[in-house]
């Protein structure tokens, strides 16, 4: 029997980075859904699992292959809030697909696939349902990032890498509206040169 996830959206588009990346975005947050949803939430349409429409393995990969792109990205929503997620990366990366999942921090990172980990700084009402343990266990091509919408936020996150050893790159995304790239850049400039702003 084929599984079947909840799946608000599957797309096409540039990550973050800049990099062309196709994106399975799962509905379902386990923050939401026990009620204490981000701040800064980005997708507020993927709380909830019953915001998505289930498909199966054969559909998700029928809608990748439209695509040349053989990056993708599993985000949410949560996508370690899903059974199975193992499953369906073990497919993709058979496949040939290069496999990362951007989580919110909150589960165990564990399996073997590309990591992009938030880091819930105060500003978001999360920072207590950080799993700081996930990040020793975070790989050099993986990558920690932390929302930031004040110096008070920056400065969190200046601890917490301080406090926890990770060999993942340090990312800082400035919260719209709130905080310029501009001004977090000349923080990272003064304070910590390791960082990225994206």
């Amino acid at each position: 029997m084929t599984r079947t996830y909840s799946v608000q959206s599957v797309s096409y588009s540039l990550s973050s980075e800049g990099k062309p990346s196709q994106f399975i975005r799962f509905a379902g947050c386990n923050l939401a859904e026990e009620g204490h949803p981000c701040s800064w939430c980005n997708a507020p349409e993927a709380q909830l699992t019953e915001q998505g429409k289930q498909l199966n393995t054969v559909q998700i990969t029928g809608k990748l292959q439209k695509n040349p792109c053989m990056d993708v990205m599993l985000t949410g929503g949560e996508p370690l809030h899903r059974k199975g997620l193992f499953t369906l990366s073990s497919h993709l990366k058979q496949l040939g697909y290069k496999v990362c999942v951007d989580t919110n921090g909150s589960l165990g990172v564990n399996f073997v696939v590309r990591y992009v980990m938030d880091v819930k700084c105060p500003s978001s009402g999360n920072a207590e349902y950080n799993l700081y343990s996930n990040l020793p266990n975070l790989k050099f091509d993986d990558t920690v990032k932390f929302v930031v919408r004040d110096r008070e936020d920056f400065e969190f996150a200046l601890e917490v890498l301080g406090k926890y050893t990770t060999r993942a790159t340090p990312t800082f995304s400035p919260v719209g509206g709130e905080l310029s790239v501009e001004e977090v850049g000349e923080w990272l400039m003064s304070d910590y040169p390791e960082g990225r702003v994206v």
